[in-house]
C-alpha cells in the first residue's frame, strides 16, 4: 500500500488531535468539566481509529491467499474444509504473535477434533471466561478449524468454541493503522455465515472476493442483495484468479461481471490473481506484480481509505470541537469575564439569589426524565407489536417459500440440509427487507415521536438557565434569553458528547428536524444484525434437522434414495418444523428485539440528552465557585485571570482557525 498517503493521513490525524488536545486543556481552565470528558472521548477515537478492512467471499474464493497478497507474504492459511474458519483479525505487532480468543459461553459441545493443548487450557479455567490464550502462530489451520464429518448430518450444527484470533505482524501497512479482517466463507455453514454478519458493523470498507472461474454464483448474488446492500459506497469487486481464464474469454468475463455487479458498487471491478501478486512480492518481482494487476487495486483501496472514509473520519470530530470553540467556550469566557468584574459581595449576593433557581432546573430536569420514561414505554409495546407481526408473517412465507422450492440434490438425505440452507437466505431476506422498510422507519418514527413530546419541556428547562446565567453576570437583557428551541440546545451542548446524531440536522426554524432517520443510520445495523441472531433458523434448524432425519429414516430406509413421495414429505416436516418453532419463541423473540432497540435508543438518544441537562447545572455552578474562589484570593490575582482569560480568547481563535484550514484541505 501507499505509504505516502497513509502519512498524509496521520499528518492531518495529529493536527487535529492536537487541536482537541489545547482545546481540552482550555476547557479544563474554564471549568467545562462534562465538556472536557467528552472532547476525551473524541480524542481517543481519533487517536486510535483503525481502517478495518474485511475481506468476504465464499467458500475457496481465494479469500485468504488474496489477504497474503496484501501483506506481501504468507501469513494467513488457506482453509481446506468448508464451514470452519473463523474470524481472524491481522493488526501491526512488532513481533511475530497469534493469540486465539474463547466462544463465551463456549458451547456445550466440543467437537473431538479439538487439540489437546486447547482442551486443557478449557478444563483449567473450568469452562468459563476462558481468557485468550497464546498459539503458534505458524500452525494457525490446526486452531482456527474444525474438521466436519459431512457423513454426519448432526455435525452442521456444531458450534466453534473459538470466537476469533488476533494476528500481529511487523508490517508497515499495519503500522499506519490498517486492520486486514479474514472472514469465514458465506456459503459455509449457518453460524459461520452469521459470524461474519455480526462483524459488518465494524467494517470500513468491504472487499469482496470472486473467482474469474465461477463468477458471479447464486449465493454471491443473494447476498449482495441482502447482507450488504448499505455497502454500495464502501464496497470493492474484487475477481481473483484472473490468471486462470484464457486470453480470448478475458473480455467476456469483464463484460459479464461488470454487467452482473456494477449496480452494487459505485467503483470500479478489479480483476487480479492473488497467487501472482504474493509470489510477485516474496520475489521482488515488478514484472509478475504488474502482470497480477494487483497494485492498481493497492493504490484505488489506498486512496479510498485516505480521500473517503478519512474524511468521514475527520470531518464529524473536526466540525464538533468547531461548534464547541466557536459556541460554548466563548461564552464561557464572556460568563466568566463578567463575573469577575462585578464586585465580590455582589456576586455572592447574585449567588444566593440563583440557588432557589437551580434546585428548579433539577426539577424541571426531573420533568423531562419523566417524559422520556413514559414516552419510551408506548414505544417499546409499538415496536414489540411490529416484530410479533413479522414473525407472523414470517410464519405464513414459510410454506410458499419450501413449497415452490425445487431441490437441486438428488440424494433425499441431503435434502432436508439443502431446504434448511434456502429458508435460511430467504429469512435473512425477508428480514433484511423488512428491517429496511418496516422497523426502521418505525424506530426512527418512536425516535421523533419521543423528541416532540419533550421539547416543550427542553425549551422550559433552557429559558430557565440562560435566566440564571443572566442573573449571575448582571446581563439581565431580554436578548440573553434564546427563542430556539430545547432541541437545538441539546445538540448544541452535546456536539462534542455522545449523541449519533448530526446537530446540523436541526431545522433552526422549528427546532425540530428528523432527529429520528439520524439515529437510526447508527443503530439500524445492528438492530436488524440482532434480529438475525434472534430470528434466524440456526436457532430451530437442529430440531428440524432431527425431525427430517427422523423422517428420512422411516421413509428412505438404509437404502433407498428414492422413495416415493419423499421430497413432498420432507417438505412438508420441515414446514411444520419452521412454523412450531417460530410459534413458539415469537413472543421471546418481539420482546427482546424491542427490548433491544428501545436499549439504543436509550444509548444513542435519551442518556446523552439527559447528560446535557446535567452539564448546564453542574457546569454553571462550578463557574460561579471557581469565579468567587478568584476573587476572595485579591484583585491581583483577578487581573491575572482576565489576563489568561485574554490569552484562552485568543488561542481559540486560533484553533478555529487552523480547524478551518484542515476542513478546507479535506473538503
Amino acid at each position: 500500500m501507499q505509504d505516502g498517503s497513509m502519512r498524509l493521513y496521520n499528518e492531518r490525524k495529529q493536527r487535529l488531535s492536537t487541536i482537541i488536545s489545547d482545546t481540552i486543556d482550555i476547557s479544563e481552565n474554564l471549568d467545562l468539566t462534562d465538556a472536557v470528558n467528552n472532547l476525551s472521548i473524541l480524542k481517543n477515537k481519533l487517536d486510535s481509529s483503525v481502517f478495518r478492512v474485511m475481506v468476504v467471499g465464499t467458500f475457496k474464493n481465494g479469500k485468504s491467499t488474496f489477504i497474503n497478497a496484501m501483506l506481501g507474504r504468507y501469513v494467513l492459511p488457506s482453509y481446506a474444509t468448508p464451514a470452519t474458519a473463523i474470524i481472524s483479525e491481522v493488526k501491526y505487532g512488532t513481533q511475530k504473535r497469534a493469540v486465539l480468543y474463547f466462544a463465551n459461553p463456549l458451547p456445550e459441545k466440543l467437537h473431538s477434533s479439538i487439540p489437546s493443548d486447547i482442551k486443557s487450557y478449557i478444563n483449567r479455567h473450568n469452562g468459563r471466561n476462558i481468557p485468550p490464550m497464546e498459539i503458534p502462530y505458524d500452525s494457525l489451520e490446526d486452531y482456527a478449524t474444525i474438521p466436519m464429518e459431512v457423513d454426519i448430518p448432526e455435525e452442521l450444527f456444531v458450534a466453534s468454541p473459538y470466537s476469533k484470533i488476533e494476528l500481529f505482524w511487523p508490517l508497515e501497512v499495519l503500522k499506519q493503522g490498517v486492520e486486514i479482517i479474514d472472514s469465514p466463507g458465506l456459503n459455509e455453514a449457518t453460524t459461520r455465515t452469521k459470524e461474519t454478519m455480526s462483524y459488518l458493523p465494524k467494517a470500513d470498507a468491504i472487499l469482496f472476493v470472486l473467482t474469474a472461474e465461477h463468477l458471479c454464483s447464486q449465493d454471491e448474488m443473494e447476498s449482495l442483495d441482502c447482507e450488504f446492500s448499505s455497502f454500495k459506497d464502501s464496497m470493492f469487486f474484487v475477481v481473483n484468479r484472473f490468471d486462470c481464464i484464457q486470453l480470448r474469454e478475458r473480455d467476456r468475463i469483464v463484460k459479464y461481471a461488470t454487467t452482473k455487479l456494477s449496480e452494487h458498487a459505485s467503483r470500479k471491478i478489479y480483476f487480479v490473481s492473488a497467487k501472482q501478486a504474493l509470489e510477485a512480492k516474496e520475489n521482488n518481482n515488478n514484472e509478475l506484480l504488474n502482470e497480477s494487476h494487483f497494485a492498481d487495486f493497492e493504490k484505488d483501496l489506498v486512496s479510498f481509505l485516505i480521500n473517503e472514509r478519512g474524511k468521514i473520519k475527520f470531518l464529524q470530530p473536526l466540525k464538533a470541537v468547531k461548534d464547541f470553540i466557536d459556541n460554548k467556550a466563548r461564552k464561557a469566557i464572556e460568563s466568566k469575564r463578567s463575573m469577575l468584574d462585578t464586585d465580590l459581595q455582589e456576586l455572592e449576593e447574585r449567588c444566593k439569589q440563583v440557588e432557589p433557581e437551580l434546585d428548579n432546573a433539577r426539577e424541571k430536569k426531573q420533568n423531562v426524565a419523566l417524559m422520556f420514561e413514559n414516552q419510551r414505554l408506548k414505544s417499546r409495546d409499538r415496536l414489540t407489536k411490529a416484530v410479533n407481526e413479522a414473525c407472523n408473517q414470517l410464519s405464513d412465507n414459510i410454506s410458499v417459500w419450501v413449497n415452490g422450492y425445487q431441490p437441486e440434490r438428488k440424494d433425499y438425505k441431503e435434502i432436508g440440509e439443502e431446504i434448511s440452507r434456502f429458508v435460511n437466505k430467504k429469512n435473512t431476506e425477508f428480514f433484511s427487507s423488512w428491517n429496511e422498510n418496516s422497523f426502521k422507519p418505525l424506530i426512527a418514527e418512536q425516535i421523533n415521536q419521543i423528541a416532540s413530546g419533550c421539547d416543550s419541556y427542553l425549551s422550559n428547562f433552557y429559558r430557565s438557565m440562560d435566566q440564571i446565567n443572566a442573573k449571575i453576570t448582571g446581563n439581565n437583557s431580554s436578548s440573553n434569553i434564546s427563542n430556539i428551541s430545547g432541541w437545538e440546545r441539546v445538540c448544541g451542548a452535546a456536539s462534542v458528547g455522545n449523541f449519533s446524531f448530526d446537530p446540523s440536522s436541526i431545522v433552526a426554524s422549528s427546532g425540530m428536524g428528523d432527529i429520528g432517520a439520524d439515529i437510526i443510520k447508527a443503530i439500524g445495523a445492528p438492530i436488524l444484525l440482532r434480529l438475525i441472531g434472534l430470528i434466524n433458523p440456526v436457532t430451530f434448524w437442529g430440531a428440524i434437522g432431527v425431525s427430517v432425519l427422523g423422517l428420512l429414516k422411516s421413509i428412505l430406509g438404509n437404502n433407498s434414495n428414492n422413495a416415493p413421495g419423499a421430497e413432498e414429505k420432507i417438505k412438508q416436516a420441515v414446514i411444520r418444523s419452521a412454523k412450531d418453532s417460530i410459534l413458539r419463541e415469537t413472543d421471546s423473540i418481539a420482546r427482546t428485539a424491542s427490548e433491544e432497540a428501545i436499549k439504543c435508543i436509550d444509548e444513542q438518544f435519551i442518556n446523552p440528552t439527559l447528560q446535557s441537562l446535567d452539564s448546564e447545572i453542574n457546569e454553571i455552578k462550578e463557574r460561579i465557585d471557581s469565579v468567587i474562589a478568584e476573587k476572595r484570593r485579591g484583585e491581583e490575582n483577578v487581573a491575572r485571570k482576565r489576563q489568561i482569560l485574554d490569552q484562552y480568547e485568543e488561542k481559540l481563535k486560533s484553533l478555529s482557525q487552523e480547524l478551518d484550514s484542515l476542513s478546507n484541505e479535506l473538503l
